[in-house]
Order: structure tokens, then sequence, then C-alpha cells
């Protein structure tokens, strides 16, 4: 019955296409998810926030716009019941698309995926993680009973949710695609990979350069403040991080003659917040349209860092001192600057010897591996996606 109306549903264009967030929905991310284009091209778009029951700590400390929109359908949920309710009244006319993985803190939709017969797939890792991968977990040897059995769940525990895999499986990383396909439900016999670009290039393709002249745009991370970043015991101080980086950028501004501006995280508010970048400098939900239009980028350990390849721009590598005492951080800013030929930066004394330059052979390379699998140059992700998801419907 369900394979049937599923059937049916995507014949007549009435498919229900279900997003599954376990943290908070966004309102940038529409853009980052490419759901503009999406709700355009499908008739009925369902974003489903269950980060209150799933990951409350996140939800709480999280302070940008939630996801609002004319034309797509957001449900919050505040309790097991009405995830329950919704799943099961859900589970004959849409097709789900869980927005993680599958691991501890998220079992019971993977539960409810095996009790009820959910039809579903995985688009979430579409924004490759451009060279973390291969970058080992520095972590603590010293276990509590909880991170045990979270541990031997997400090692072994989780595996029984391949009762119902995934249906299909889409990609846009060839170096990391096995690696994904593990962490989520996946069967090599079952599940189809399907190959096509990233959300962040689909949306670089389309969109217009900023119109400002002479300047460079560093790719925030929302650092200190990132709610990933919680229980991790980061240590930093805000005021001497966000003084540093300070004088790091007017100093790139006096040597190159442009200004540097802050694309905000699409998490980030610093309106908020005591310490931050300095005001003029901050702009929100422009991060393409800024790279596009800028002279050079300036990076951290961000995958957002592969911008600098889609846009052939140089890219300089920032790693402060607030930074530098964080192992894992440092350890990723290095591997960072490493991966895309970029100089790294740790004070501003060593501007004076910056040179702005990139290879081009290293950036095509770059590009091939990590973003864009179907060699496209036009913005058609959500095109592509849902030719191949009518397919393994209809099968």
């Amino acid at each position: 019955m369900s394979r049937e109306k599923l059937v049916n549903n995507m014949k007549k264009n009435d498919l229900e296409l279900i997003f599954l967030f376990n943290t908070p929905a966004l309102e940038t991310d529409i853009s980052k998810y490419r759901f503009d284009d999406l709700s355009k091209r499908c008739n009925k778009v369902i974003v489903c926030d269950l980060s209150p029951v799933l990951n409350a700590d996140v939800n709480e400390i999280v302070t940008a716009d939630r996801m609002k929109s004319e034309t797509i359908e957001v449900i919050t949920f505040y309790n097991w019941n009405d995830i329950y309710r919704f799943v099961r009244n859900h589970r004959f006319s849409g097709f789900f698309f869980p927005m993680f993985d599958d691991f501890y803190e998220v079992r019971f939709i993977y539960y409810l995926f095996v009790f009820m017969g959910i039809r579903y797939g995985y688009v979430n890792n579409l924004n490759a993680d451009v060279n973390d991968v291969s970058i080992p977990k520095i972590e603590n040897k010293k276990r509590s009973f909880s991170e045990i059995k979270r541990g031997v769940y997400n090692r072994w525990g989780r595996k029984f949710n391949l009762l119902n895999p995934a249906q299909i499986y889409f990609y846009s990383n060839n170096i990391s695609k096995k690696h994904y396909f593990w962490r989520g439900n996946c069967s090599d016999r079952k599940t189809k990979k399907v190959g096509v670009h990233s959300y962040d290039y689909d949306r670089f393709l389309s969109t217009e350069p900023y119109e400002m002249k002479d300047y460079a745009v560093y790719l925030d991370v929302f650092f200190p403040y990132h709610p990933d970043l919680i229980g991790n015991k980061i240590v930093c101080d805000p005021e001497c991080y966000f003084t540093n980086m300070e004088e790091i950028f007017t100093e790139l501004e006096k040597k190159e003659g442009c200004k540097v501006l802050v694309a905000a995280h699409p998490r980030a508010n610093y309106n908020d917040k005591k310490y931050g970048f300095r005001k003029d400098r901050i702009i929100y939900g422009n991060t393409v349209s800024l790279v596009k239009g800028a002279s050079f980028l300036i990076g951290s350990w961000s995958t957002t860092n592969q911008m600098a390849v889609m846009a052939d721009k140089p890219l300089v590598i920032i790693c402060d001192d607030q930074v530098w005492q964080n192992e894992r951080l440092r350890g990723l800013c290095i591997n960072q600057s490493s991966f895309f030929g970029s100089p790294l930066i740790r004070k501003k004394d060593q501007i004076a010897e910056l040179t702005l330059n990139y290879d081009k052979t290293l950036y095509e390379e770059i590009k091939a591996q990590y973003i864009c699998s179907d060699n496209t140059n036009a913005p058609n992700l959500w095109e592509e996606i849902l030719v191949s998801l009518k397919n393994v419907i209809c099968e």
C-alpha cells in the first residue's frame, strides 16, 4: 500500500517530500539546501523541526531566525507522541529525508522507519566535508557509562535498522561517498547511489556577485559561540579572539588595499553577544554572493573553504592564538592550509610576507573529486534528485 500510494502521488506530482531536522531548522536553511528551488518543482514540501525533542540543548542556545516560508510547511515538534503520529499519518503519502545520519540521539526516528516501513533517502551530505574525513578525532580515553552506551549503539546497535535501509543516497563527494554511505542506514544491495553536485555549488552557479568592489571575505565559523562546540571543552577567551582577528583583518586591509567583510555563519547571531566582529563588517545570508565578488577569501577550519575552489580565488587560512591552543581546531586549520595549498596566518605580523595566489591545477582536482560528481555547470540539483527519486519510487 505504501509503495502504491507513493507511486501514484509521484505520477500526479503530489508526492510529499518530508525533511526531518534534529537541529533547529533556520531561515538560512532555505537557501543552504536550495529549498527555494525545490518548492518550485514539488507541490508539497514539509520541514519538520525535531530539535526540541532530539537536541534540546542546541535548540535552546540557537538564536538565529527559525525557518518560515509561504511555500514550505514548517512544523516544530515538542514531544515524542506528536512525532510518532506525524510519521504514522504520512507513511503512505510522503518520502522522508532525515537531515542527519544514524547515531544514538536519533535512534527513535530510525525505529519508526523500521516499524512502519517508511521509505526514505539521504540528501543531507551534499555539502561535502572537504578533507575532513581523513582527520583523526582527538578523544579522551576515559569514558562515562552514557558515552560507552552511545558508542556501542553508534558502532553496532544501529545496524539493526538495516532491516529497512534507505532507498536512495545522493552524494557529491567521490572521495568520501563510502564514508557517508556507512554513516547512514544504507545497503550495498538495496540502496541506490546517485552522484550529483553539492548544494553549495548549485547555489554558487545560480548566484550573482556581491555589488561592492575591492573587498575580501572571511568565511565565518561562529567561533567561539557555535552550538556544535557545546560539550567539546573548547578553551577560548572571546575578547582576545575577536581582538586578534580584528588586528589581522586591519593589517590585511592595509596591505591589499581592500575592506575585509565577514560572511556570517548561517547559525550566527552576533547582535546578542558581548564580543564579536566589528558591526560594519558583518553581512548575514549572502555568503555565496560575497565569495563570487571577493578579491580573495579568508578561512579557518570550515569546509566552506571549498568555495575558493568554486570561485577560483586565493584562500588564506587564519588560526589565531585562541584557536591554536585547541588541539583539534589547530589540526583542522593546518590540514585545510595543506589541502588547499593556502598560507596559514597566526598573527598580524605575518601579513607583510603574505603572497596571494593559488594552484589552478590543484583546484580543478579538488572540484572534480569533492564538489561536483556529475560534472555539471548548471544549477539543476533538485531536478536531478527528483528524476532519480521518481525512478526509485516507481521501480
